[in-house]
């Protein structure tokens, strides 16, 4: 698989979540800081709906476990302002650097995420990038700081009900649909 680690690279994680939006601009801020990054740097960018420069350096989607897994094993974390990702990379200890979609650019509806992110900036949660130049500032950063501390968070009360809803979602997809008469 795309971005597989092994135990002497620092893993950087980049994640668009499951939005069906493309978030091209993310991924080309990526794809250049991890042009430029230290060779014992290795980036693996979840694409979603968005072009892929480098397949050996991305995936379209990963499934939750292995989300989390890379999450878990990650040095640093770069996601959109979705609160889903962003809770996703608190719990496993990450302060990601985080990306807002802008509506003006076709990457979402509305401004939402830029009013969330900054939100979250001013609580300290999260390194917030609005433009390349801050990008590339803040992933250098994270990259030079004593990477993921231990969360306060228990990591079962995430993944517990993320399952429970997987397998919920899982059986409901599973169920052959009553035909219509």
């Amino acid at each position: 698989m795309a971005g597989s680690s092994s135990s002497d690279k620092r893993l950087v994680l980049v994640t668009m979540g499951m939005d069906h939006y493309p978030f091209q601009r993310l991924v080309d801020w990526s794809d250049a800081w991890l042009d430029a990054a230290p060779s014992d740097v290795e980036g693996l960018i979840q694409c979603g709906p968005a072009r892929c420069p480098h397949p050996e350096r991305s995936v379209d989607f990963l499934d939750f476990p292995e989300l989390e897994a890379r999450m878990a094993a990650a040095r640093v974390i770069a996601c959109h302002a979705g609160p889903g990702s962003i809770m996703m990379a608190r719990w496993s200890g990450h302060r990601p650097v985080v990306v807002p979609r802008l509506s003006e650019l076709g990457e979402v509806v509305d401004n939402h995420q830029v009013t969330f992110a900054r939100q979250l900036v001013a609580q300290g949660e999260v390194l917030l990038a609005e433009s390349e130049a801050a990008f590339r500032e803040a992933m250098d950063s994270a990259l030079a700081g004593p990477g993921p501390g231990r969360s306060g968070a228990d990591p079962l009360a995430m993944s517990e009900p993320i399952r429970k809803f997987d397998e919920l979602v899982a059986e409901i997809v599973r169920k052959p649909r009553a035909r219509a008469r």
